[in-house]
C-alpha cells in the first residue's frame, strides 16, 4: 500500500510540475518575451494552421494577440517554441522531399549507363547538399533551446522527454555515415553504395520528423505540384538556351530553401549567435533591465549582411572534419573495402535508432549493402 501511495505522490508531483506553466515568471523575462515576439519575422510563421498542446488547439492569432504577463509568460514561451518548431518542421519536410527526389535523379543517371561522370557529379552534389543542412539544423535546435531557456521548467532540462524537433535535429547533426563516403570514388558500385546510404539517412530522418510533428497541424503544401513547377522551370530554361545539369538546378533550389529559412526564421526573428559557444540567444531590449548585460564579454555575432552564421558553423565543422573536401579519390583502391568494414562495424547492431518500425528497413538496407560489397576487392575496382 505504501508503495502505491508513493507512486501516486510522485505522479501528482510530476503532474503539478508539468502543469505549472504560467506560474509567475520574472518581469525581466516578460519584457524580453514581449520584445522578442514583436519581431517582424513572426509574420513569416504563416505555414502553421494551429498547434496542439495539452489537448488544446491554438491558432497563431489566438495566442500572440494577447498580453503577456508574469503569470502567463511560461505559456507564451511554450507556444512560441511549438509554433516555430512546427514552422521549421514544414521547411524540413520540403527539404527532405527535395533531397529524396534529388537522390532518385542521381540513381536514374547511374542506372541509365550513359555517363558515369554525370552520376558521380550528381552524387557528390547531393552528398554536399545533404551535409550542408547540418548548420541549419544546429541553428534551428539552438533557436528553440534559446526560447525554452526562459521557461520556469524548460524542456531542455527534461532529458527524459523529447520536445518538438529534438530527435530529428539531433540526428541530422550526426552525419558520420555521410562523412565516411568522402572522398567518393568514380566507380559505379561505390556510387551506388553512396546513394543507398544517403537514401537511408534521408528516409530515417523523415520518419523522425513525422514523429516530431505530433504538436503540429501544418497548412497544406502540395509537394508534387512544387516538383512539377521545378521541372517546368528547368524545361523553360533549356528552351532559353540556359542549359545546366538537372542536379545543379536542384542544388540551387535546395540552397535557396535553406537560405530563405535561415533568413526568415532565424535572422528576421532577431536571434543572436555566439560564435564561441555555438549558442543562440534571444534579442535583449535596450532598457534599464538590460543594464547588467552591457558589460558582457560574450562574442555575440549579430546577423547582418556581412556575417553569415551558417557559413561560420560550416567552417567550424570543416575544421573538425578536414576530410569534408569533396574531391575525387586518386589511386586509393582500397577505400570501398575499408568503407564496408567501417559501415559493418558501426551499424551492424543498428542501435542508433530504436524504433521498431525502422529496424526492419535498416536491416534490409544493411543486408543489401553487404550483399553488394562483400565480393568487391581492390582488383575489381576500375578507376576512371
Amino acid at each position: 500500500m505504501a508503495l502505491i501511495l508513493n507512486i501516486q505522490m510522485y505522479f501528482c508531483i510530476f503532474f503539478i510540475i508539468f502543469h505549472a506553466e504560467g506560474k509567475y515568471n520574472t518581469k525581466k523575462n516578460v519584457i524580453i518575451m514581449k520584445y522578442f515576439l514583436r519581431y517582424p519575422g513572426w509574420k513569416n510563421i504563416n505555414d502553421v494552421e494551429y498547434i496542439k498542446y495539452w489537448n488544446h488547439e491554438y491558432k497563431f492569432e489566438d495566442v500572440f494577440d494577447k498580453p503577456i504577463t508574469s503569470d502567463n509568460c511560461d505559456n507564451f514561451i511554450r507556444y512560441a517554441t511549438i509554433f516555430l518548431g512546427c514552422s521549421y518542421a514544414n521547411d524540413l519536410t520540403i527539404m527532405f522531399f527535395s533531397l529524396i527526389n534529388f537522390q532518385k535523379h542521381c540513381t536514374m543517371l547511374l542506372n541509365s549507363g550513359n555517363s558515369l561522370d554525370s552520376a558521380y557529379n550528381c552524387t557528390v552534389e547531393l552528398l554536399a547538399k545533404t551535409i550542408d543542412i547540418v548548420p541549419l539544423a544546429k541553428l534551428m535546435k539552438s533557436a528553440l533551446d534559446s526560447i525554452e531557456n526562459y521557461h520556469n521548467f524548460p524542456w531542455t532540462n527534461q532529458k527524459q522527454f523529447r520536445y518538438i524537433l529534438c530527435e530529428v535535429l539531433t540526428y541530422l547533426q550526426k552525419t558520420g555515415p555521410l562523412i565516411e563516403l568522402v572522398p567518393l570514388i568514380i566507380n559505379s558500385d561505390a556510387i551506388d553504395a553512396a546513394l543507398l546510404i544517403i537514401k537511408r539517412f534521408l528516409l530515417v530522418r523523415r520518419e523522425e520528423l513525422e514523429r516530431d510533428k505530433i504538436h503540429c497541424q501544418l497548412k497544406s503544401t502540395d509537394l508534387i505540384s512544387m516538383w512539377h513547377l521545378w521541372n517546368n522551370e528547368f524545361d523553360t530554361l533549356k528552351t532559353q538556351g540556359k542549359y545546366q545539369e538537372f542536379f545543379m538546378f536542384l542544388n540551387d533550389k535546395i540552397s535557396s530553401l535553406v537560405q530563405t529559412t535561415y533568413q526568415k526564421k532565424y535572422v528576421d526573428l532577431g536571434f543572436i549567435f555566439d560564435s564561441n559557444t555555438n549558442r543562440t540567444f534571444l534579442p535583449i531590449p535596450t532598457v534599464n533591465l538590460a543594464q547588467n548585460h552591457k558589460n558582457q564579454s560574450i562574442n555575440l555575432v549579430k546577423q547582418t549582411n556581412d556575417v553569415d552564421v551558417m557559413e561560420v558553423i560550416k567552417q567550424q565543422d570543416f575544421s573538425q572534419n578536414p576530410s569534408i573536401n569533396l574531391v575525387k579519390q586518386n589511386n586509393e583502391v582500397d577505400v570501398v573495402e575499408e568503407m564496408l568494414q567501417e559501415y559493418m562495424a558501426q551499424y551492424s547492431s543498428i542501435d542508433l535508432i530504436q524504433n521498431n518500425n525502422e529496424v526492419n528497413y535498416l536491416d534490409e538496407m544493411l543486408q543489401e549493402y553487404i550483399a553488394k560489397y562483400s565480393s568487391i576487392n581492390s582488383n575489381s575496382i576500375t578507376m576512371t
